[in-house]
């Protein structure tokens, strides 16, 4: 179980030795909360902790005993699920009842099916955490509330049908983290308003390249403007402007994080439609505006310590104002931003920029161990005191980001290998952008 991160550790414990106890008194489990779903019943791990309690205590257990066991299990991200158990069309029944109050409530224009498809996986967990009255923790400190009203109270609204379905109350942590999929879902949406240019790279003429041009026009329709390059021609061109390129021949000079589509299939209408989203992808996952900077850290020297040599490294070049170490630590003071899972993330105002600054602080020896928990990483966050649009979708994005590793193991693990910022934005592409 040593994937499994601490908090839910400790619960499974305290779940175990309550079944036992219970089946030992003959005081039995009829059933499971309605709608709860256990993600991790089919996995060996489970199956072999399940066989050694039986054969450990003499008992049977019933599957009602069973699901409760693995409940802890069922809440939050870890690397124990098996994903295929998921039902579907369940969870996309509680979507749809969400949806369509929020309807009868609220105006509001988006691609549900898109939608659907990005909550789904934290649906699941959520409604497991309302059956079960878990109560995650807050990263925002009601900060999601006031930069992004409207989704929250799109996420209000939503988890209130949700909370009659199921008769459990949400708390102000769950409306805040379904909000920032309401958000993400609003930023695509308005994204889709503006024309994305993009390359035709054609070694055989004109012609081929509006055969092109047409085919590509069938599948993603009229929000792109194309220019048209031959051979020749694309090697005078700056063509990391551009949001994707389609080329027939092998391109130089293209960063890496330029998506290239290289076009061998393209009168197969389904594989072109594929790449086009992976660019879509690649674009919604990317950092294009975001600052990084690169600290190794000290685990014999205190959080604080290690925290301010973080923001010194930031006052040094500039990057951050005279008073933002104070916010820091006040912040630090009203609620400790150190998680159960390893991770720190500290974040404040930033008057002296404006652009968002992730600093991220790697304990590459050993964690860092404080009153409120061990310290693998910390992830000072540098926010503008008023943010772009373009801020706040990379803002989101990022937020997506830290979700990502803050419940994984693995990539806590290969963070705090890394040895620069390079190897930080790479590792980066790598994961996310690949």
């Amino acid at each position: 179980m040593g994937q499994v991160p601490k908090m839910y550790t400790a619960l499974l414990k305290k779940t175990i030795s309550t079944v036992i106890k219970r089946v030992k008194g003959n005081c039995l489990i009829e059933a499971m909360p309605e709608g709860y779903l256990n993600y991790t019943q089919n996995h060996q791990a489970i199956e072999t902790l399940i066989y050694h309690l039986e054969l450990s205590y003499e008992i049977t257990l019933s599957q009602n005993e069973k699901d409760f066991i693995c409940f802890p299990l069922s809440l939050s991200s870890n690397e124990l699920k098996n994903i295929q158990d998921i039902n579907e069309k369940e969870l996309e029944a509680y979507f749809e009842k969400m949806m369509d109050y929020i309807h009868k409530t609220l105006v509001v224009d988006l691609d549900e099916k898109k939608l659907f498809i990005d909550m789904k996986y934290h649906l699941m967990y959520l409604i497991n955490r309302l059956l079960f009255r878990f109560e995650v923790q807050d990263l925002f400190y009601g900060e999601v509330e006031k930069q992004y009203p409207f989704a929250y109270e799109l996420a209000k609204v939503g988890l209130s049908r949700l909370e009659n379905e199921l008769n459990r109350n949400a708390s102000s942590v769950e409306i805040s983290y379904l909000a920032l999929y309401f958000e993400l879902a609003i930023r695509k949406q308005t994204d889709k308003t503006v024309q994305k240019e993009i390359a035709i790279v054609c070694s055989t003429g004109r012609g081929t390249a509006l055969i092109i041009q047409r085919q590509i026009e069938k599948v993603v329709g009229s929000e792109i403007k194309i220019t048209h390059y031959s051979e020749e021609e694309y090697k005078k061109q700056d063509l990391n402007q551009y949001f994707a390129i389609f080329s027939t021949i092998p391109l130089k000079n293209v960063d890496q994080s330029t998506p290239v589509i290289q076009l061998s299939n393209l009168f197969n209408t389904e594989w072109l439609r594929d790449e086009w989203e992976r660019v879509n992808e690649i674009h919604s996952k990317s950092f294009e505006n975001i600052i990084f900077r690169f600290t190794k850290l000290d685990h014999q020297k205190t959080y604080d310590t290690n925290l301010k040599q973080m923001i010194r490294e930031l006052t040094l070049e500039k990057m951050v104002d005279a008073q933002f170490e104070q916010r820091v630590f006040e912040r630090e003071d009203k609620h400790t931003t150190i998680y159960e899972a390893g991770v720190a993330f500290p974040h404040t105002i930033n008057k002296a920029s404006d652009q968002v600054i992730l600093s991220l602080g790697v304990f590459q020896k050993e964690a860092l161990k404080t009153p409120a928990g061990k310290v693998e990483l910390i992830l000072l966050l540098a926010i503008p005191e008023t943010l772009s649009e373009n801020d706040e979708s990379e803002l989101l994005k990022l937020y997506d980001f830290v979700f990502a590793f803050v419940g994984n193991q693995q990539l806590r693990k290969e963070l705090c290998h890394l040895d620069n910022v390079f190897e930080l934005k790479t590792w980066m592409k790598r994961r996310f952008l690949s």
